[in-house]
């Protein structure tokens, strides 16, 4: 493929990993906001055509077929539902607040010099090297925006001592492929700590959300991380006061039927190839379990462990008061499986083969699901949309469903 062509792929499917900015030489690329998404700019003039940035893409990866788990064999060694034993910690937490729990265990006992996380600052996610138990702190919560956090690797790069990294799968997978391109050290790298992801959202996203709530952009002052119990809420300032956005519950919750669908995402997190953090060494989740659900106001994380460094920290910190942890039934030998999802499918067909690939690979339905996201990729076709009223969106979303439903149970798949 040319290498024209595969810089305009890598800007369309863009997740905002940021790994391109951390290993571009000559400090040509640079990330901006495209027709409503997040995506990169490429300064020509400073380009000078080395490939690093296409070569740790995750998504060009990915299209390449150098999936994860071609890459790894990950096993899932123990399941835990683990939470934090310091009740602030926990609040605050998306859930359970355990990632932040660990991250503080891990400075306090020295074994790492900092831990690559992300906080909300007004409007905007910023990455940043934390490297005291105040600055872990700052960054609670979950995000569920383009962060572009890798980018802040290059400190790490040329930092003393050894870093634990947070990060979506994505990101995770960019810094594996750094590690194993030799432009990252491993032994720069402690642990890796996976955030299971579905989808990260658009950037115009937030701006629908602020419109159902009344709110105009100008009016922001801040909006915070996901936190503040189970199962977690929003909290946005504004010029009129604080205004609460849920997680779940209704038309004004973060998850609410359009971002389900993944229709407010980010194309690139369509055909992700690891929403389950294949690479790492711990991958932390939502306890979407049904007695969690209905019982617990606090939270607690479903953990999945793939390495003995990984095993043997949560025991550790468990065993010195940091976390509480019970130990969910697991196979020693259960290996995650990979996702099959229709859309990654379309979307890989309609960029090597065209429309007329997608028609006769995955049939009629497979171009209609193709073209609903396209549709929303195009901002005046998407403006259009969202100027019907939300319920009238759910209920053409729960149309598309049954009309897909083909797709959805596998039958329009051509065996590969």
């Amino acid at each position: 493929m040319p290498l024209t062509k595969i810089v305009l792929l890598m800007k369309l499917l863009c997740v905002g990993c940021g790994a391109c900015i951390t290993v571009c030489p000559a400090s040509a690329i640079l990330p901006i906001v495209n027709t409503g998404y997040f995506s990169i700019a490429i300064d020509e003039g400073k380009c000078i055509s080395c490939r690093l940035c296409l070569k740790v893409c995750p998504i060009i990866n990915y299209l390449a077929g150098n999936t994860p788990s071609r890459l790894f064999s990950p096993y899932i060694l123990k399941t835990y539902l683990a939470w934090a034993l310091d009740e602030r910690i926990r609040y605050r937490g998306a859930s359970g607040g355990v990632v932040t729990a660990l991250l503080k265990y891990l400075l306090e006992k020295k074994i790492v010099e900092g831990a690559l996380v992300v906080r909300m600052k007004g409007l905007d996610p910023e990455a940043y090297i934390a490297r005291s138990v105040d600055e872990i702190l700052r960054a609670q919560g979950s995000i569920y925006f383009p962060t572009y956090s890798i980018k802040s690797v290059r400190q790490i790069m040329n930092a003393h001592g050894r870093y634990v990294i947070v990060g979506l799968p994505c990101q995770i997978d960019s810094i594996n492929i750094m590690i194993k391109k030799n432009i990252l050290k491993e032994d720069k790298i402690a642990f890796l700590f996976a955030l299971r992801c579905h989808s990260v959202f658009a950037h115009w996203y937030l701006d629908y959300m602020l419109h159902l709530l009344g709110l105009e952009k100008e009016e922001i002052i801040a909006v915070s991380s996901r936190g503040f119990g189970w199962p977690g809420r929003i909290f946005i300032l504004s010029k009129r006061g604080k205004f609460e956005l849920p997680l779940i519950g209704g038309n004004l919750s973060v998850w609410n039927p359009l971002a389900s669908t993944n229709l407010a995402a980010q194309l690139g997190c369509t055909i992700c190839a690891n929403h389950d953090g294949f690479g790492a060494d711990i991958v932390f989740g939502d306890a979407w379990l049904p007695h969690i659900v209905k019982t617990d106001n606090k939270g607690a994380s479903l953990i999945s462990i793939l390495t003995e460094k990984g095993l043997n920290l949560v025991e550790e910190a468990a065993r010195d008061g940091y976390i509480g942890i019970q130990e969910i039934p697991t196979e020693a030998s259960q290996r995650p499986i990979p996702n099959r999802n229709v859309t990654e499918e379309c979307l890989k067909t309609y960029i090597r083969q065209g429309i007329v690939g997608v028609l006769a690979r995955h049939g009629v339905r497979g171009a209609a699901l193709l073209s609903i996201y396209l549709l929303f990729y195009d901002q005046r076709t998407r403006n259009l949309i969202l100027k019907l009223p939300f319920k009238t969106i759910a209920k053409i979303i729960s149309w598309r469903r049954y009309f897909l439903s083909g797709i959805e149970s596998g039958r329009a798949f051509t065996k590969q």
